[in-house]
């Protein structure tokens, strides 16, 4: 059985990071037939993600971002297109602040 993309990103995430909070959202049909897009339905060429950890505590938005970057490494070099990233505290989750 062939594990997803998504899978893969569901498991590095919660390696690297022990969320308090983690979801993937496959956003690939939404741009189907765009000019830089899929061009079939199940792609997986388009994330959002959403992750909140004790592992951002200290670090500004752009680190946190840089971070992520640095860990989904070769799925953006070869995989994912476009990624959408919200990454919080777990005290910034719990006060609304996203």
């Amino acid at each position: 059985m062939k594990i997803t993309i998504q899978e893969s990103l569901q498991h590095i995430l919660t390696e690297e990071y022990q969320p308090m909070f983690l979801n993937i959202e496959n956003q690939s049909d939404r741009h189907l037939h765009h000019q830089s897009g899929p061009t079939q339905k199940g792609a997986e060429t388009h994330f959002s993600i959403t992750l909140v950890s004790a592992h951002f505590i200290n670090m500004t938005r752009l680190e946190r971002h840089k971070h992520v970057y640095v860990v989904l490494d070769s799925f953006l070099k070869n995989d994912i297109h476009a990624l959408a990233l919200k990454l919080m505290t777990p005290e910034e989750y719990q006060s609304g602040t996203r």
